[in-house]
């Protein structure tokens, strides 16, 4: 993808006297989205959701921490008792049981972590992805409209990202599509 990039800008260098009226824009991709108040509201759904899943984790956490508090009770209380076979063994079974569940909740503690973890990452992927292709159909409408031929990604924060590293002649249309995003998708 790249290469054939590289072979259309090197086409142009040379059809330069050619294409004297081609229009290009460049779109700084990572500050609209950076600036675009959709990103905002996604970011606090975020936030909501990671909390949501934090707080779920923390309380079966607390959970199994009440269970092993009630398993050095019965380990203190045995220790101080005296019991005769029958409740000795009794209490043996107790804490078996008691030593099992906490096992149990442990192993379904961690099966829980991991998918709470991907689904809440799928849903972070998938508000992220639907707001990228919101604003690519959008730059492309504007490219459309505005009458530029070509609009290629320029990052001034991750120049490596970019589709181009310098257009001569290219029209920075940031600004207006932001400015242009954030007005239409509120009223």
């Amino acid at each position: 993808m790249k290469n054939l990039l590289w072979i259309l800008v090197a086409s142009f260098a040379l059809l330069q006297p050619a294409l004297a009226q081609v229009k290009v824009a460049v779109v700084d991709i990572d500050k609209v989205l950076e600036e675009y108040y959709k990103t905002a509201e996604a970011k606090v759904k975020i936030d909501a959701m990671t909390l949501k899943v934090k707080n779920k984790i923390e309380s079966e956490q607390d959970r199994g921490l009440a269970m092993l508090d009630e398993i050095q009770k019965l380990q203190a209380k045995a220790k101080t008792m005296n019991p005769d076979q029958a409740t000795a063994e009794k209490m043996k079974r107790e804490f078996d049981e008691k030593v099992r569940a906490v096992k149990a909740h442990s192993e379904n503690l961690e099966a829980e972590k991991k998918d709470l973890s991907s689904k809440l990452q799928k849903q972070i992927s998938r508000l992220n992805e639907n707001i990228l292709l919101e604003v690519c159909a959008y730059v492309k409408k504007y490219g459309e409209t505005q009458g530029f031929d070509f609009v290629f990604n320029q990052s001034e924060k991750n120049p490596g990202a970019s589709d181009v590293m310098y257009v001569k002649n290219a029209t920075d249309i940031t600004a207006p599509v932001v400015k242009a995003l954030n007005e239409t998708d509120k009223k």
